[in-house]
């Protein structure tokens, strides 16, 4: 019993004493029932309904899942959404004992219920303000018990965008492979690339700066850029920016076959079984490259210390030194290992003089020694990631790594032979060559020449 309350009888006028547990006396005096007056009334509240969570627990594992929810909205003040959270956090584990003090302490009868920061608190934890928590226990206990008003948001938005990620990524995917619009982009923005695109340009035509069939490209040491129509016999040339320099016509059905820059600075064009020789400053065309052989060229290559490998015949190799002597000779490179008849080859040279031959029939690369001696083959016809199935034109880096155009990208294999990588590039790339700073330039048919930069 606590604290009685005085207060007159209005029957009799008699003083009467009520207690806090009663809303109604009788008067000792006048013998009627009198209603205490509202104001004084302290009735007797109701033990508060606490959150134990082993309680809790128990009472899940009797089936009696409905009535914890229930428990749980009294106690807290919680919406009905936001009570099933908090039922479906502590069933899968989740630690909420730090949670659930600082709600005992918010409940009535405590005395942190009037403190007006304990209340933010509390609005904090249930979601209803955006007032994060001000007292570190209820910052701790907001972190355990964030399933609160978040959690269906974080869901939706989260599933959101799960779903746009997928999508992004399929159609970047899509978008950015083999003649999508956005591979030189990928190339340019990512960091793991092993290009950047520094510089591309081109487009359908027979104007300047235009391609009709462009399957060949070449650069010299100063950065002008050499390109030439395979049907046509336009021969073009462009300085380091892409800007237009001069036009050379052969004339049509000359199908130039292969571009390169020897020691003198001179541009080597291989057309219809010849190599022809122009001035890399304004086309002008200069003398006949010897051939004692009677040899029909189809491709060239220029290696860093001026000799120039050439196919001949379809899979012969010959080695000139930078004076035009023909210091070596292969005959059917290809066939010879394979024991299977090739008709169009390519070829490229490293700085150490190892040549390589791209066999087109034969979807692979034969690799010999500078002395001549087939060493090994690299890679097989096949539409696996190392295998080669519509291959354009093969070209060597500075470290000795060997690039290979295909239907499917241009693939990258080291000088043993071990397939590294590929990159994406748009349209079907004929035509790839190194210049003097390591840099490579293709050309495709979409059509499309680049300058590539390459990842160090």
């Amino acid at each position: 019993m606590s604290e009685a309350l005085v207060f007159n009888c209005p029957s009799c006028g008699a003083s009467l004493h009520a207690s806090d547990d009663t809303d109604t006396i009788n008067c000792p005096y006048c013998h009627n029932t009198v209603i205490v007056p509202p104001e004084l009334r302290r009735l007797s509240q109701p033990a508060p309904l606490t959150l134990d969570l082993q309680e809790i627990r128990d009472q899940l594992a009797t089936g009696e899942r409905i009535e914890v929810v229930k428990r749980v909205r009294r106690a807290t003040g919680l919406g009905l959404k936001e009570a099933e959270d908090v039922v479906e956090a502590v069933e899968r584990g989740d630690n909420l004992q730090a949670a659930f003090e600082l709600i005992a302490a918010f409940m009535p009868g405590s005395q942190a219920a009037d403190d007006p920061v304990v209340e933010a608190d509390l609005k904090a934890l249930a979601g209803e303000t955006a007032q994060p928590p001000t007292s570190l226990d209820a910052r701790q206990a907001a972190k355990a018990f964030g399933v609160f008003g978040g959690s269906l948001s974080c869901i939706v938005i989260g599933s959101i965008a799960l779903v746009l990620a997928v999508v992004v990524i399929s159609l970047g995917f899509a978008f950015s492979q083999q003649g999508g619009p956005l591979a030189p982009l990928v190339n340019r923005l990512n960091p793991a690339a092993w290009v950047k695109v520094e510089l591309q340009f081109g487009e359908a035509g027979i104007g300047p700066g235009q391609f009709t069939d462009p399957r060949t490209v070449a650069a010299d040491p100063a950065g002008n850029i050499y390109a030439g129509d395979f049907g046509t016999g336009r021969l073009q040339s462009f300085d380091s920016q892409g800007n237009f320099r001069w036009l050379v016509n052969l004339g049509e059905d000359q199908y130039i076959q292969s571009l390169g820059i020897d020691r003198s600075n001179v541009l080597l064009v291989v057309s219809r079984g010849v190599i022809r020789r122009f001035d890399t400053a304004d086309g002008r065309e200069l003398g006949p490259f010897p051939n004692p052989q009677e040899a029909y060229f189809e491709d060239l290559y220029v290696a860093p210390d001026g000799r120039i490998a050439v196919i001949a015949n379809s899979e012969d190799v010959l080695v000139y030194d930078d004076s035009y002597n023909l210091v070596l000779s292969i005959p059917q490179a290809v066939s010879s290992v394979t024991a299977d008849s090739e008709l169009d080859s390519d070829i490229a040279i490293d700085g150490l003089g190892n040549l390589y031959v791209l066999g087109h029939f034969n979807g692979s690369v034969f690799k010999y020694d500078p002395q001549g001696v087939f060493t090994n083959r690299i890679s097989s016809e096949g539409d696996e990631t190392s295998q080669l199935s519509a291959p354009g034109d093969l070209s060597v880096d500075g470290q000795g790594r060997l690039y290979v155009s295909d239907i499917y990208g241009v693939k990258i294999f080291s000088s043993d032979g071990r397939y590294l990588d590929k990159f994406d590039l748009s349209g079907y790339v004929a035509g790839l060559n190194f210049d003097a700073q390591d840099r490579l330039y293709s050309i495709s048919n979409e059509p499309r020449l680049m300058r590539l930069a390459l990842r160090k």
